[in-house]
């Protein structure tokens, strides 16, 4: 539905209708052994949570801006 509103840009790989894109990307590498599949490293939790803090800033610049 966000990438049929525009929302998410399909030309920028975002969102595709075959799930390689960035969004689900993210997803996957979030919960690779699904939600709790125990601790990460102190890397690779600092690692996870700035891409999920820049990629939320973004999308919510986004959808405040209306770009």
């Amino acid at each position: 539905m966000l990438a049929n509103k525009g929302f998410l840009a399909t030309d920028r790989n975002e969102w595709t209708q075959d799930g390689k894109n960035f969004i689900n990307g993210l997803f996957k590498m979030l919960h690779t052994d699904g939600s709790h599949p125990g601790l990460s490293d102190e890397d690779h939790s600092t690692f996870r949570l700035h891409l999920v803090i820049v990629s939320a800033r973004t999308f919510l610049r986004r959808l405040t801006y209306g770009q």
